[in-house]
């Protein structure tokens, strides 16, 4: 596992991965929306015509599940590759004492 996360992480394969994914998942939300409003305006583009069922959302659970598999895949990769980004503190420099020797007479 360590040399796949290396190479993952030398050639930004896994950045590529990661970008992927995420794109991935908001395309497949935004083309579930877009189908939900097809089927919206194809059935029901006149107030005259007979009343007819609420539309359909069930076109919409597919690609909500692929949003949150691909954003999951994401985060779950981001943190494997990428776990000191989460853990890093700038600390200061230690103090050497008031007269700047470092102990020595």
């Amino acid at each position: 596992m360590k040399r796949i996360r290396e190479i993952l992480l030398t050639d930004y394969i896994g950045a590529i991965t990661i970008a992927f994914l995420v794109t991935d998942g908001v395309f497949s939300l935004i083309g579930g929306i877009a189908r939900v409003a097809s089927n919206y305006f194809r059935y029901y583009r006149s107030v005259l015509e007979e009343a007819r069922t609420g539309p359909s959302w069930e076109i919409l659970v597919s690609p909500a599940l692929t949003l949150l598999l691909s954003l999951g895949t994401a985060f779950l990769l981001v943190k494997w590759l990428y776990p000191a980004a989460q853990d890093v503190s700038i600390e200061p420099p230690a103090a050497e004492g008031p007269t700047g020797d470092q102990g020595t007479r």
